[in-house]
């Protein structure tokens, strides 16, 4: 169910997130507080109305969602993926993914048609 008092902050949240997610470079609370200029209490409070996920719980699916796409459409090896997503050590992605999903990119079962999490609007 959309919030529609915080729909317009989730809406800038999201728009923020699938601009910059995959361009190399991690994101983090501080680069949306200062993109968006709002409290990060704010940007947590409009997520969390509208997906049920904070702020950082949606960004990391996101990640998910974009490593499971460059792996399995763009058929990207890990180390190349890691950079994409913006991770110095192929390990910190690596352990990232896993304690995100519970199992190894190799080893996640990719459904294309029917993704974990749509976050789309």
């Amino acid at each position: 169910m959309i919030e529609t008092r915080t729909f317009g902050t989730y809406k800038k949240t999201l728009d923020y997130l699938n601009d910059r997610i995959g361009k190399g470079k991690l994101i983090f609370e501080e680069d949306i507080h200062n993109a968006l200029g709002l409290e990060i209490r704010t940007i947590n409070n409009a997520c969390k109305a509208n997906t049920n996920l904070t702020f950082s719980k949606l960004r990391n699916s996101m990640y998910v969602q974009k490593a499971l796409y460059f792996y399995h459409e763009e058929k990207l090896i890990e180390k190349e993926i890691a950079e994409k997503l913006g991770f110095v050590f192929l390990s910190s992605f690596c352990n990232f993914f896993k304690r995100n999903t519970g199992v190894n990119l190799k080893d996640y079962e990719y459904k294309k048609d029917k993704p974990d999490t749509d976050l789309s609007i």
